[in-house]
């Protein structure tokens, strides 16, 4: 029995821009044509004056951040066809917190593992891993290549 058509809440699926947030975005498309459903397109976003070259605006960061964004989607959808609707979304927040928010009343919430030094998860927790704890919908988790 088919669940196309059945599904109308959407698949999230956070974008970074890195090579394994791509794959999270090429399984979401896949499970969301499953579904029946959209795809949302997330990333999430912050001005850290830590981090942020001297000089840049928020307007400035968040430009940024929607052009990757998009350069992002494209890639993955280039030369595709037949594929459900995929919204980007662009959202100033933490990272776990705007994508729990984001993933509120979805289908479930897809993720990329990048992995990492299992001290500093011990010590400072990841993404996926306050994803998991603090979302209501199911968190898929996809592997690096």
């Amino acid at each position: 029995m088919s669940t196309a058509g059945r599904e109308n809440r959407p698949v999230v699926v956070g974008v970074d821009g890195t090579d394994a947030s791509l794959r999270a975005l090429e399984w979401a498309i896949e499970e969301a044509q499953l579904r029946g459903c959209a795809v949302h397109a997330v990333t999430v976003w912050s001005v850290d004056p830590a981090r942020d070259i001297a000089g840049t605006s928020p307007a400035e960061a968040r430009e940024t951040h929607q052009q990757q964004l998009t350069r992002s989607v494209a890639k993955v959808i280039d030369g595709r066809t037949g594929l459900p609707q995929i919204l980007p979304r662009l959202i100033e927040s933490t990272p776990t917190a705007g994508l729990v928010e984001a993933a509120e009343g979805a289908a479930l919430l897809v993720l990329a593992s990048h992995g990492g030094e299992r001290l500093r998860k011990f010590f400072v927790g990841s993404v996926s891993a306050g994803c998991a704890r603090h979302a209501t919908v199911p968190v898929v988790l996809v592997p690096p290549a």
